[in-house]
């Protein structure tokens, strides 16, 4: 695919694309910010999919939290300050 973009003799541009075949679609997202542009594209192609938590590490956070709680517990076994086990 050749794309030129040139003058004219009075000198407007033009974008000319020269193809072998085949289909083009072009979407054109004039929002006023860049923003805008990004919200009118997820409109056009769509949002991705929501994650697994999993995916995320949520489960590896809570065996790290859970690991923690431990880890103060029998470290204020010895003292035997009320409230510890």
């Amino acid at each position: 695919m050749d794309i030129k973009i040139d003058k004219t003799d009075d000198g407007k541009r033009f974008l000319e694309y020269n193809t072998l075949g085949g289909v083009l679609d072009f979407y054109f997202l004039a929002g006023p910010t860049p923003k805008d542009v990004s919200v009118q594209y997820s409109e056009v192609v769509g949002l991705p999919a929501m994650q697994s938590y999993w995916t995320f590490g949520v489960c590896d956070l809570l065996i790290f939290a859970l690991f923690c709680v431990n880890l103060v517990l029998v470290s204020q076994l010895p003292l035997r300050l009320p409230g510890c086990l």
